[in-house]
């Protein structure tokens, strides 16, 4: 499977748990924001739980680009 069509299909999964979110009648908004500065995992979260599952989620995203990079080169 295209590297690059793994990154579109998370996009399209995003759009749609957003969208489904916003039928939620929650109030209570929970946030995460995260990337990689080089091969150095950043993120800004509203609290320390959300933060630690957002480093736990870009690790393994971290440690899957560089499995593929290792297999495709």
């Amino acid at each position: 499977m295209d590297l690059a069509l793994v990154g579109i299909l998370l996009i399209f999964l995003g759009v749609f748990v957003i969208i489904i979110s916003s039928f939620s009648n929650s109030s209570k908004v929970e946030w995460a924001f995260g990337g990689f500065i080089g091969p150095v995992p950043f993120g800004f979260a509203k609290n320390k739980k959300m933060l630690y599952i957002l480093l736990a989620i870009m690790t393994i995203f971290f440690i899957l680009t560089i499995f593929f990079q290792k297999r495709y080169i």
